[in-house]
């Protein structure tokens, strides 16, 4: 049988072995295609950015922030429509966003040269076929390049039309040269920092260093043989944004004095209407125009997709303020169609559409973060949602999104799932920005509120359905899609949070009665924290049942700090020198730990050092005890004092016992245990906690009849199955067991109220006698009855063993206050939390 295991094994092992060797080659072929492919780059490299020669280029000083710098020149390229007309008319000045070009107004460039106006756009620095050193790519350059440009064309006045972040341009041109601003149009402008995204300087700047990393790393990264390299235009971009400081322009707005005329469609995705609206407020000689421009990105292409109506009202304006002098027309008209929607859920929901935008972007996140930790998916579709409506920066969306769902990966698989998270919620993020607002804003309208919770309702439903597909194809993963939906109707599978939900009435009701919601934390003197309910010592609470003599099993505590080596050889040390550690095998587990985390069977010494490589905080070594089996006995005091019964008097009694079953999977000769665990009745719902500890192992295929014990923990969380053991108590046992919680050394006052003990034992009628069991350990308050977890009992039935249970606490627990014993305050409950958790990790 061993050599058959240590065949099965190693077959395993040359399995991953060939793997990783096709991984290898895979890598080679990779880096075989990126040198080919810069190879193939440099033998057709030409220069991209050479300029034909063409009459439309005007040569300008290369400008930063504060002016020109020295005598370096820029060769800047313009596209021109229309003719000078003899007229005194300002020249109209078209300025593009980023990333953008000249081009991008051809449509609307010719439609305002047919009202003879004569227009040109220039290819800002840094994009399109202007060349030439760049210094800054700020707004500010820009604006200090275009009033050269006006120079050297002999330009006095112009009316300039600024779209996207070129408005931002043209605000700039108005504060630095306002006599020679006719008029400035602000086209689907950005302006101000806090209508910006998150609203936040530093964090929109390191989403501009991230483009920047990117773009320039695809193009070496990635074997494209001249495909991705373009003419830098995004990369141009990102250092736009990076070199522009937005934080001055709220200011600027205010002492803006040239007249202004803000045209925005209703449902702008880049820039928020309420941007505009703002911008509006800010400069005082403004008008606003709100357009029906169409749903979401078209509204914002306004040159593109509205090249028309734009121009009609552009000459319109243009038209007014020809001549210097004419007073600004201000206010706002909002066109038919672009009325602002009604909030969803009334004033609430308009409350909470204007939150993220009025709090700092790390509380934003930081509430998305502790969301997408409870429900990830739904998290991840209502960040989309209001990131579509422009509720949300979709950079705090990814922040909050990408660590919320990050604190719910199991650390063996971390770093292929972070990869997979960085990679595919920006996907996912823009691809719910697109489709989500449409669909639910049509219910909305139809519906109603019942109808956008419907539509967020559908979009989480349809995420949960696309991340389960790929499971339908493989045997393995319908057995795991199967193991979902049967653990939602299993009680005993549901995470303690959803079962003890349902008795918040319960716990509100016994909070009223025994005043106080922490009552039970009374309990249990001799134990601390609160009674044992987070973080209690199992060495120390060991080290008080010593008077129970052998049937306590013997512990030995192995401090937090120091090196991993030496923690693991004073370990083996105290295995080798403390006969009542009985050598090897050897229980490790953490001296405060909850749900079996982090409990081992070391059974060899590379077991021990392996085992303090991961785990850091302070250790319990105690004596393995071979069972086989293994039951838990919920003890409790009687609150109302000692009783008199036929087997003598009793301080407390046995309130219920569970047994634990392992389990065990029987071999075929064909089949490895994972396939077998997989294939078991119930073990497939739990086959990550129990194949997970297996590593290798669980590849191993047994052969026929073999009996393989998959769980050796008994924890509900680890695998093994819980039973009703109500047959198990008996007047003997319970004498036992409370002779020895009544002995329970205590403090002044102090004593043992209620606690769990997990026995290892050897056979059910030695036990009924109170004879042959060892104790691993003894759970306090939170020490649960754990038969609630009986797959053959109804939900309600559990929860009515839960009920009498935390009555029987709370009356406990009032009576230890009476003593003059203090429950703990929530906020000390608070940072025990805090700390067990920092501990843990």
């Amino acid at each position: 049988m061993r050599a058959e295991s240590d065949e099965s094994v190693g077959a395993a092992r040359r399995a991953k072995g060939a793997i990783r060797g096709a991984l290898r080659q895979w890598w080679v072929l990779y880096l075989i295609a990126l040198a080919c492919s810069h190879l193939v780059e440099w033998a057709l490299h030409e220069d991209a950015r050479t300029i034909p020669a063409v009459e439309n280029t005007v040569v300008i000083p290369a400008m930063a922030d504060d002016g020109p710098i020295g005598s370096e020149q820029v060769r800047m390229a313009l596209r021109r429509w229309g003719e000078t007309t003899g007229e005194d008319r300002p020249l109209v000045i078209l300025l593009h966003g980023s990333p953008g070009l000249a081009s991008n107004f051809s449509r609307l460039g010719e439609l305002l040269a047919a009202h003879e106006y004569e227009v040109v756009a220039p290819d800002l620095p840094g994009f399109g076929r202007t060349i030439g050193p760049t210094p800054s790519l700020s707004i500010r350059a820009h604006a200090r390049a275009v009033l050269a440009m006006m120079d050297r064309m002999g330009v006095r006045r112009a009316h300039v039309v600024g779209w996207s972040l070129g408005g931002a341009v043209g605000l700039h041109m108005a504060d630095l040269a306002p006599e020679r601003m006719a008029t400035l149009t602000m086209l689907a402008s950005a302006g101000a920092q806090h209508t910006e995204g998150s609203g936040d300087y530093s964090f929109e700047h390191a989403k501009y260093a991230l483009g920047m990393v990117v773009f320039t790393a695809m193009p070496e990264l990635v074997p494209h043989f001249g495909l991705l390299r373009g003419d830098g235009a995004w990369l141009a971009s990102m250092r736009n944004f990076r070199d522009t400081d937005l934080r001055p322009m709220a200011e600027l707005m205010r002492r803006l004095e040239t007249p202004t005329l803000i045209l925005h469609g209703r449902y702008d995705p880049l820039v928020a209407d309420w941007a505009a609206e703002e911008h509006h407020r800010l400069i005082p000689t403004s008008r606003l125009v709100m357009l029906d421009a169409g749903p979401f990105l078209v509204s914002h292409l306004l040159p593109f997709m509205h090249a028309d109506e734009t121009a009609g009202y552009l000459v319109e304006f243009f038209k007014r303020h020809d001549e210097p002098g004419v007073a600004p027309l201000t206010g706002a008209f909002v066109q038919d169609g672009a009325e602002p929607r009604p909030a969803m859920f009334g004033l609430i929901g308009s409350g909470l559409a204007r939150v993220p935008r009025e709090l700092p972007w790390w509380v934003s996140s930081l509430g998305i973060v502790l969301a997408a930790v409870v429900l990830p998916r739904t998290t991840t579709a209502a960040s989309g949602l209001a990131i579509g409506l422009m509720r949300l920066d979709i950079g705090v969306a990814m922040v909050g999104i990408v660590l919320g769902r990050g604190v719910r990966l199991r650390p063996r698989r971390s770093a292929r799932r972070w990869v997979a998270l960085l990679a595919g919620v920006p996907f996912l993020l823009v691809l719910l920005l697109l489709l989500a607002p449409p669909f639910v804003i049509a219910l909305f309208e139809r519906l109603g509120e019942s109808g956008a919770v419907m539509g967020v309702l559908a979009i989480t439903a349809t995420l949960i359905v696309i991340s389960w597909t790929p499971m339908l194809f493989t045997w393995k993963g319908r057995r795991r899609l199967r193991a979902k939906f049967s653990r939602a109707r299993h009680h005993e599978y549901w995470p303690s949070w959803a079962l003890y939900l349902l008795l918040v009435p319960h716990f509100l009701r016994l909070s009223i009665r025994h005043r106080g919601p922490l009552v039970f934390t009374a309990c249990n003197p001799a134990i601390g924290c609160g009674g044992g309910v987070i973080g209690e010592s199992k060495h120390a609470i060991m080290q008080g049942l010593a008077h129970a003599g052998e049937a306590a099993l013997r512990t030995v505590l192995i401090e937090a700090g120091g090196p991993s080596a030496d923690r693991a050889r004073a370990t083996l040390d105290a295995i080798a020198s403390d006969p009542g550690l009985g050598g090897l095998p050897a229980v490790l587990k953490p001296d405060a730990g909850q749900r079996g985390h982090d409990v081992f069977i070391a059974r060899t010494e590379r077991d021990v050092r392996e085992y303090f490589k991961r785990v850091r905080r302070a250790v319990v070594v105690q004596r393995f005890h071979p069972g086989p089996r293994e039951c838990a006995v919920l003890w409790c005091r009687h609150p109302d004092g000692p009783r008199q019964t036929p087997g003598g008097e009793r301080v407390g009694f046995i309130f219920a016992a569970t047994r634990k079953e392992f389990a065990t999977v029987v071999g075929d000769a064909r089949s490895t245990i994972e396939r077998l665990v997989y294939a078991h009745a119930r073990y497939y719902r739990q086959a990550d906690a129990l194949l997970a500890p297996m590593g290798e192992t669980a590849t191993r295929v047994p052969h026929e009849g073999e009996h393989v014990e998959v769980s050796t923990i008994g924890n509900h969380s680890r695998g093994a199955e819980f039973r009703d053991g109500a047959d198990l108590i008996t007047p003997e046992l319970e004498r036992v067991i409370d002779e020895i919680s009544a002995a329970f050394p205590a403090p002044p006052g102090g004593g043992l109220d209620s606690g769990r003990y997990d026995l290892r034992y050897a056979c059910d009628d030695a036990l009924r006698r109170g004879e042959g069991f060892a104790i691993i350990e003894l759970n306090g308050v939170t020490g649960e009855p754990t038969n609630l977890y009986d797959p053959d009992r109804s939900l309600g039935w559990a929860l009515s063993i839960m009920c009498r249970h935390w009555e029987t606490m709370y009356r406990l627990g009032a009576v230890r206050r009476r003593m003059g014993h203090r429950p703990i305050g929530v906020l000390q409950l608070a940072r025990m939390l805090i700390s067990f958790r920092r501990s843990a990790r």
